[in-house]
């Protein structure tokens, strides 16, 4: 973010976007996108993100897959949901892949 200067910048930041990386900003519109998953999804959110606000995640929410599962920690910022709790991040990966996936081949029954 860069404060004042955002309206100015933004523009010129994102005209060179296509010619610099080679795809187009509104490639990067996951409310947009993220109903086009095939598979469920899980989002997971820091209370405290300056990036992404609390309308956006549940924007994000809102839109995605059935199923669509919002995980938040609300003292985590947008990086750090590992960093911030990372017992409760392995549980809850590990939770949501074994709702999404079955149990590994070794718990499951013959």
């Amino acid at each position: 973010r860069a404060g004042w200067l955002d309206p100015a910048l933004s523009p010129l930041l994102l005209w060179q976007i296509p010619t610099r990386l080679g795809f187009s900003p509104a490639a990067l519109a996951p409310v947009a996108r993220i109903s086009q998953a095939k598979c469920p999804v899980l989002l997971g959110y820091g209370g405290v993100d300056p990036t992404v606000s609390p309308e956006g995640i549940r924007a994000l929410f809102l839109a995605g897959p059935t199923p669509t599962t919002l995980w938040s920690l609300q003292k985590a910022g947008h990086e750090d949901l590992y960093r911030f709790d990372p017992a409760a991040y392995r549980a809850k990966i590990g939770e949501f892949l074994g709702e999404t996936l079955g149990a590994p081949a070794t718990e499951r029954e013959p």
